[in-house]
């Protein structure tokens, strides 16, 4: 084996590696977003900001219950 085809190998080999661990730290985001959506979606705070919202006689942009607590995901997850 010649140099430039071990490092060829070497950079493939640490490229896998890295795509690897960025699986792993999505996947392990991924829980943290879901868990954090349980919460949100079972909060009180949460249901009585989605009444406020309603009280005020919004267009029916939140007519959906999934849609409303999405929305207040992305809004939370966009501050953080």
């Amino acid at each position: 084996m010649n140099k430039t085809s071990a490092k060829r190998l070497a950079k493939k080999a640490r490229e896998k590696e890295l795509f690897l661990l960025f699986k792993e730290f999505m996947k392990e985001v991924e829980e943290i977003e879901f868990f954090i959506f349980q919460k949100i979606k079972n909060s009180k705070e949460f249901k009585n900001y989605i009444s406020k919202l309603e009280d005020r006689k919004l267009p029916n942009l939140f007519s959906d219950e999934e849609l409303k607590v999405q929305c207040v995901y992305e809004r939370i997850k966009n501050e953080i």
